[in-house]
């Protein structure tokens, strides 16, 4: 299905248990180990899966329901560049939560461990600088 310009798309809210299967499956075929390691050298991975565009414009045709959102951020209006995001309200639509549900445990993970390498790496820094004369 593809989004037609001019048309509200709204996303049928569904119970966790319809959608978060699928989303199990796809975040347990996950390589974490590589994805962290591929975080090491840049900013961003790829998972080995996408959403369908089917899901993405469900989702995109949520941005004209302003009930579907707790609030609204005109990034120009505080003078961070130009454009707008928006938080969604609770309850979450259902592929939402359990992407956040399923996706936050693994990706925390390696969030603290590269805090902890960071830490470490600016210890090591700061000890340098105030061992050199």
């Amino acid at each position: 299905m593809e989004p037609v310009a001019g048309r509200t798309y709204r996303l049928e809210m569904t119970t966790l248990s319809l959608v978060a299967p699928e989303i199990d499956e796809q975040v347990a075929g996950a390589d974490w180990r590589a994805v962290e390691d591929h975080l090491r050298e840049r900013p961003h991975a790829t998972l080995p899966w996408r959403l369908s565009s089917e899901e993405c414009a469900r989702l995109a045709g949520l941005w004209n329901d302003t009930s579907a959102f707790r609030s609204h951020v005109d990034m120009a209006r505080h003078r961070f560049g130009i454009g707008e995001y928006r938080y969604f309200a609770h309850p979450l639509p259902a592929l939402v939560d359990a992407l956040r549900q399923r996706l936050y445990a693994p990706l925390a993970g390696i969030a603290r461990l590269a805090t902890e390498m960071r830490t470490l790496q600016d210890r090591s820094v700061i000890g340098k600088v105030v061992l050199e004369p």
